[in-house]
């Protein structure tokens, strides 16, 4: 049942965030999410009691299911296609890394012989909050996603952002770029209508979805809801006897 739920949830958080991404645009909702993110860690480490945490948690985790959507458009609209692979995965594969930098700093703020007992562990959510803040300041030099601006009719504002990509890479370069050989045709339309995403997963990549589809449904089931529910229940009791 826990099982079903979590991917319940996450497909549920990456329906809602995508739509607003595809509506809003990459950069705005890749902002809005880590927002919401900051400001849901900022009030976990305020949290007076278990419901609060909670409930703070839950507001966490509304921003992490919206990273997803926002991050990995803008990854597969900006990257060139022959290192989109590898990017895509040593940014999403990054939080190993967080990981276990957190589990280390954790051996110390934790340590009530360093940190009282009701102080530590909010320390350790502040400090992810301040990560995070410097990370959003990094994030307004992103640019919009060409694609999505072509798609909403913005024809300028995108041949303004590739052109200052291109001569950024011709001065870091010292070469000029190759001339365009392949073309594509985008359709403006500002919404992607139901039909033609259910077209494009099953009956123009119907392996790429089979694949993608046992990917996320082997990590929801066999890694997040046994593997890392068991330990975020361990460290969610651990945070009550300590909040107690």
């Amino acid at each position: 049942m826990r099982c079903h739920c979590l991917f319940n949830w996450c497909c549920y958080r990456l329906c809602i965030f995508a739509e607003l991404t595809d509506i809003h645009g990459r950069k705005k909702l890749f902002m809005v999410t880590l927002s919401v993110y900051i400001l849901g860690t900022v009030f976990t480490a305020f949290s007076f009691n278990f419901p609060s945490f909670f409930l703070f948690r839950f507001i966490t985790g509304l921003g992490i299911g919206g990273e997803y959507a926002a991050i990995n458009s803008a990854i597969d609209e900006l990257m060139p296609s022959k290192y989109r692979g590898r990017i895509d995965l040593a940014i999403n594969g990054s939080w190993w890394v967080g990981t276990i930098v957190g589990s280390i700093g954790s051996l110390y703020l934790l340590n009530t012989s360093i940190f009282p007992i009701n102080l530590g562990w909010r320390l350790s959510f502040a400090i992810g909050a301040i990560l995070a803040i410097a990370v959003l300041l990094i994030r307004r030099y992103v640019p919009e996603s060409p694609r999505w601006l072509l798609m909403h009719g913005k024809l300028d504002e995108a041949r303004e952002i590739t052109t200052n990509i291109e001569d950024t890479v011709s001065k870091s370069t010292g070469k000029d770029l190759e001339q365009v050989s392949r073309y594509i045709t985008i359709k403006p339309q500002r919404r992607i209508r139901a039909k033609e995403i259910v077209d494009t997963l099953f009956k123009k990549y119907p392996k790429r979805t089979v694949l993608g589809l046992s990917l996320m449904a082997g990590q929801a089931f066999l890694y997040n809801a046994i593997f890392l529910r068991m330990l975020l229940c361990l460290r969610c009791s651990m945070v009550y006897r300590l909040m107690r």
